[in-house]
């Protein structure tokens, strides 16, 4: 049993946990946080693979890690209506904790969105995957993830996709990503920096555009940037409620197409523009 310190600090972490979670979500994070505590070395515990991504080499706690894993998949990812195996398996193959900061790892399986940085955080669990499985993403397409942050989601995307491009403005994000994703196994996936809103054209076109946040107003350069029968994906938000929705481009168009009900991160910058009519 954990001395009065070691209980004192459980307690201070998830307390620190969204209130929404869930009492099994509270007991994951619990026993990851007392797991990664000083002195806690597992003894009889044979470390996997996934160990380099323990701080400190504390390699007991891998084993928590995969059980929170697959509590995200079968209790938060499943149950959203998630039917695609390949998807299901990108998520239990790929280590969201490993793209999630160190102060945040008790919450890196909760049901909630994780911050990374001032200006991006991944996405809830369930909203990431509902998103990408609308996106249909087949074996041989090229894909575009923008704001990929850490990496996770274009981590995920990578298992379903041929190649995939990370668009990135923020300087410490470019460099997390790029040294995390060639760990996580992702070796069909770039990150480069430039203007979100630009996208990446001289790479285009894209099968699938994924917009890793939420925005108010969406570029026509993204648009033009889809080849034709590609699907754009994104939580549009208009007033409080923001929807995951699907946009098609054909040659008739842009077809859209509102699949479900999420919030998230809003993207700095894709703020609607307000019009004052004289």
């Amino acid at each position: 049993m954990a001395d009065r310190n070691e209980a004192t600090l459980i307690h201070v972490v998830v307390q620190g946990l969204p209130s929404t979670l869930c009492a099994r979500d509270i007991f994951v994070a619990s026993k990851i946080c007392y797991r990664l505590l000083p002195g806690r070395d597992g003894a009889g515990y044979t470390p996997s693979h996934n160990s380099r991504w323990l701080p400190d080499g504390r390699e007991n706690a891998v084993s928590e890690f995969d059980q929170a894993r697959k509590h995200m998949v079968d209790c938060q990812i499943r149950p959203s209506d998630i039917t695609c195996r390949r998807l299901l398996a990108a998520f239990m193959n790929t280590p969201r904790h490993a793209f999630t900061p160190r102060p945040k790892l008790a919450s890196a399986y909760a049901d909630c969105e994780v911050a990374t940085g001032e200006t991006r955080a991944m996405m809830r669990p369930r909203d990431l995957a509902k998103l990408i499985q609308a996106a249909d993403i087949q074996p041989g397409e090229l894909v575009l993830d923008i704001a990929c942050g850490r990496g996770y989601s274009a981590a995920v995307l990578a298992r379903l996709a041929e190649t995939v491009v990370g668009l990135e403005d923020d300087e410490d994000c470019l460099k997390r990503s790029s040294s995390l994703l060639p760990d996580a196994g992702a070796d069909n996936a770039v990150v480069i920096k430039g203007d979100l809103k630009a996208g990446v054209p001289d790479q285009g076109p894209f099968d699938v555009i994924f917009v890793n946040g939420s925005v108010e107003e969406l570029p026509d350069a993204w648009f033009e940037q889809l080849a034709e029968g590609g699907r754009l994906v994104a939580i549009v938000r208009k007033g409080p409620i923001g929807k995951g929705t699907v946009f098609t481009k054909s040659a008739a168009g842009i077809g859209e197409r509102v699949v479900f009900d999420a919030n998230a991160t809003l993207l700095p910058g894709f703020e609607k523009v307000l019009k004052f009519a004289l």
